[in-house]
């Protein structure tokens, strides 16, 4: 994996699941990995109709050098955005990871 190539920063969170004092479910999020290089590839956009109007998606491959204990269950934060990790490819020998993401932009 070329170094000049990682030229972005991003961060992966991992999803934590409890319960509030209520007993009703509570989502949250903690930081996995912070500050990764990574190249940055982004896809086209496209749109999706939902029951309460119109969402815009966009698609990105971000790769990064290895890293274990990546999960589809984690997010991406790059740029402002949260991208939800759809696939985990990995590269070489424990050479890298190119993860496909998709963030919902409405």
């Amino acid at each position: 994996m070329r170094a000049g190539r990682l030229d972005k920063r991003i961060s992966i969170d991992r999803r934590v699941e409890d319960t509030d004092d209520a007993g009703d479910p509570v989502v949250s999020w903690i930081a996995f990995a912070v500050d990764l290089p990574a190249e940055v590839i982004q896809a086209a956009g496209r749109e999706r109709l939902k029951a309460h109007g119109e969402t815009a998606l966009a698609d990105a491959v971000f790769r990064i050098r290895w890293l274990a204990g990546v999960e589809t269950s984690m997010r991406i934060r790059w740029d402002g955005d949260e991208y939800d990790i759809a696939a985990i490819k990995k590269l070489g020998r424990r050479r890298g990871l190119e993860i496909t993401a998709t963030a919902v932009v409405a």
